[in-house]
């Protein structure tokens, strides 16, 4: 599953919006929107404000290009 299903799902889980998300996160609705639709890869102190904003530890390592990112 990539970064952007795993965002995506964990926020429906919290039952948040977008806009929710990035007022809780301190990101705008335009870029988790990005995010969600993988149009945009965080950078790993980003996760870990999105992380925070949905109450979930994570795992994040980057190898070649991709970023593996799991929420726990």
């Amino acid at each position: 599953m990539s970064f952007s299903d795993r965002l995506r799902q964990a926020r429906k889980r919290q039952g948040l919006t977008q806009e929710e998300l990035g007022k809780k996160s301190g990101l705008s609705t335009y870029t988790i929107q990005r995010y969600e639709y993988g149009k945009l890869n965080p950078k790993k102190d980003t996760v870990a404000k999105l992380a925070a904003a949905l109450n979930l530890g994570y795992n994040y390592t980057k190898r070649g290009g991709a970023i593996l990112l799991h929420f726990r």
